[in-house]
């Protein structure tokens, strides 16, 4: 097996950990079987033929792991030799603590290193991925894309903004109806809007994970949340005349003092509490079905 691996005579590094333990497990075996006794012979050459195929389908993995390091080489500048030997390394570390495999992380290691460049947290923010992805019944990469639509959204791209935005996402998916691949393909399309009116996260959060399931799926709640925020961002002469009647001189002020469900209900209370004449004021449909429900 090491004449098969080696490059240039030498033990690849990658592949290191895999051989080493190897050994000792056929150690472990070989003297298990020795202590036992002659009788257990058929059982210990079971025992070792079973151990080579896992070994085999090991070393296999671990050359699969060098193509997948060799794609994510493509991203860096540098010493790129060198950040790959630390990068693989992590990633190995990482699977063993997580349990996801290594193909998922190294996906994920080139989404991230796309989505944010290669620094001292990119490791980090791939470990929060991988987590969130494992509770949110998603692949690293699916739950990359999420997190790095709703941080860049934000303006913070931090490995503490996403980890906010990962515990957001779960509960999104644990309240409401969806998944992380659906909000990863369309959440992106209200974040910034959001972000610009001065919308918090987590008020967003809480409007997806009411309205999923509820007023259809991810990409039609954010339709309805764009057609609501739409509303204040560029209001009608009946809109305004109502935000102005509640004591603000504009939609941003608004939603930035208030929030959107305050804001909300302090239209309809302007409204004398009818709902319908409330819709009226946004003028689409879209906006209508969110904000009845």
């Amino acid at each position: 097996m090491k004449a098969t691996v080696s490059i240039g005579g030498v033990i690849h590094p990658s592949l290191q950990r895999t051989l080493s333990r190897v050994h000792k497990s056929v150690g472990s075996l070989v003297s298990k079987y020795k202590a036992l006794g002659a009788i257990t012979l058929t059982g210990a050459v079971a025992g070792v033929a079973a151990l080579g195929a896992v070994t085999a389908k090991s070393v296999g993995q671990a050359i699969e792991l060098q193509k997948e390091m060799s794609n994510v080489a493509t991203l860096l500048d540098g010493d790129v030799h060198k950040r790959v030997g630390e990068l693989q390394k992590d990633v190995l570390d990482l699977s063993d603590t997580t349990s996801v495999f290594t193909s998922d992380l190294t996906n994920g290691l080139y989404e991230t290193i796309s989505a944010f460049g290669d620094n001292e947290e990119t490791i980090k923010r791939v470990g929060i991925a991988a987590k969130a992805a494992k509770a949110g019944n998603a692949t690293t990469i699916e739950s990359i894309r999420l997190l790095s639509a709703v941080t860049k959204g934000y303006g913070d791209t931090s490995a503490a903004a996403m980890e906010k935005a990962a515990d957001m996402s779960f509960q999104i998916v644990k309240l409401g109806q969806t998944t992380f691949p659906d909000l990863a393909a369309s959440m992106g399309r209200v974040v910034p809007m959001a972000a610009a009116m001065h919308i918090k996260l987590e008020e967003l959060s809480g409007a997806y994970a009411t309205l999923t399931g509820v007023t259809g799926g991810a990409a039609e709640v954010s339709t309805q949340l764009r057609a609501v925020i739409q509303g204040f961002v560029k209001p009608s002469k009946e809109m305004a005349a109502a935000i102005k009647q509640s004591g603000y001189k504009s939609g941003q002020a608004m939603l930035q003092t208030l929030g959107l469900h305050k804001s909300l209900l302090l239209l309809k209370k302007g409204c004398r509490g009818n709902a319908l004449a409330l819709t009226s004021l946004f003028g689409s449909v879209e906006s209508g079905t969110a904000i009845l429900a």
